[in-house]
């Protein structure tokens, strides 16, 4: 008997994930669950229990559903997609890899393993693609929009950037910055890999659409106060931060792995 399909995008904090999350989210086929991971279901069971999202901003369980109190994670994935099913949406998860490859200061030793993928691999087909951004970039974002992660060694960082960038290897990755210079190309190739119909116009529809998490506030991130999908260049960077990342060698394997320059 054939299994049920599941997608998964994977993602780390600051990689555009909230962006390319809202242009697919906005998609009519596609129903979509922001910032789904087992730890955070049980950190922040208001906002990113998949039951409360499914409920709250779809409709697609009863209250009933929502009530239920003996759902394992993996049942409650199974119940969701099963209603999906019924009426012709097509499940997508938005990842929340940040527990396991970081972590920082909710889990003090991330598994470095992509857990949601793992939990969910013995009951679904699951068809996954991930997101990367330039290490440097990426870090800098991280540091402004949540500034107590300025206490986080940036060789922890790159310890767990190493590590989800070998293991996403298996199932393909979009870099953030070919996506924000070519929104549409980019986007239908996302669709192509995960087996959607594309629609193009998203490009109309992605600003407005909020069944979202971490849509961060306009005064911190750059492209919110933009309302439009364009490739930024890099923030200011103190010379002694860029000479930390180029003499660390899994910066520099990290590179080469995705395909970045050190620039």
């Amino acid at each position: 008997m054939s299994k049920h399909k599941v997608r998964i995008l994977h993602n780390l904090a600051r990689s555009g994930g909230t962006l390319i999350s809202k242009c697919l989210g906005c998609m009519p086929d596609i129903l979509l669950l922001s910032e789904i991971h087992p730890v955070a279901a049980q950190l922040f069971p208001q906002a990113n229990n998949p039951l409360v999202q499914a409920f709250r901003w779809h409709g697609i369980i009863t209250p009933e559903d929502l009530g239920a109190k003996d759902l394992t994670f993996v049942e409650a994935i199974r119940l969701i997609e099963n209603k999906c099913a019924g009426k012709g949406k097509q499940l997508l998860l938005r990842d929340w890899a940040y527990f396991d490859f970081v972590g920082f200061p909710f889990i003090e030793s991330p598994s470095h393993k992509l857990l949601l993928a793992e939990m969910l691999a013995d009951d679904f087909e699951v068809v996954r693609l991930a997101l990367v951004r330039h290490p440097i970039d990426q870090w800098l974002s991280m540091i402004e929009t949540f500034p107590v992660l300025k206490s986080v060694p940036v060789e922890l960082y790159l310890a767990g950037y190493w590590e989800y960038s070998q293991q996403i290897q298996s199932c393909g990755f979009v870099r953030y910055e070919d996506f924000t210079r070519d929104p549409v190309g980019q986007m239908e190739v996302i669709c192509h890999r995960f087996q959607l119909e594309f629609d193009r116009d998203f490009m109309a529809r992605w600003q407005e659409y909020d069944k979202i998490t971490g849509d961060t506030d306009r005064a911190i991130s750059r492209g919110a106060g933009l309302n439009k999908i364009v490739f930024l260049p890099r923030r200011p960077c103190e010379d002694s931060l860029l000479q930390r990342f180029r003499s660390n060698k899994i910066y520099v394997k990290a590179l080469e792995l995705l395909g970045y320059e050190d620039a």
